[in-house]
């Protein structure tokens, strides 16, 4: 609570935003336990509802756009590597709140 700022009307709320934060942490957890890539943790929305997460988001129920199919195009790649490491190679900024 203390690190995100977090305060609560009243008991009620509190137990409802704890019920949120503990299912959140068992999936948080879940993640991490097969995730061998990236570790994922808590930010400020760790108790927030799925709709109150999605009213942040704004999405609405947009139209789908059509998509043509992509042409298939034969390439000869010679001397490029097959991945890259971004943040050793200086490229990745570090995690920002993006509001």
């Amino acid at each position: 609570m203390a690190k995100f700022g977090k305060s609560y009307n009243d008991l009620e709320e509190f137990n409802l935003r704890a019920a949120m934060f503990a299912k959140f942490d068992a999936e948080i957890k879940e993640i991490n336990a097969r995730e061998t890539t990236s570790v994922h943790g808590h930010n400020f929305l760790s108790d927030w509802t799925a709709e109150e997460k999605t009213r942040l988001m704004g999405l609405k129920n947009m139209p789908r756009v059509k998509k043509t199919p992509t042409p298939e195009v034969e390439v000869d790649i010679v001397g490029i590597p097959t991945s890259v490491n971004w943040v050793s190679a200086g490229k990745v900024n570090a995690i920002q709140n993006q509001g």
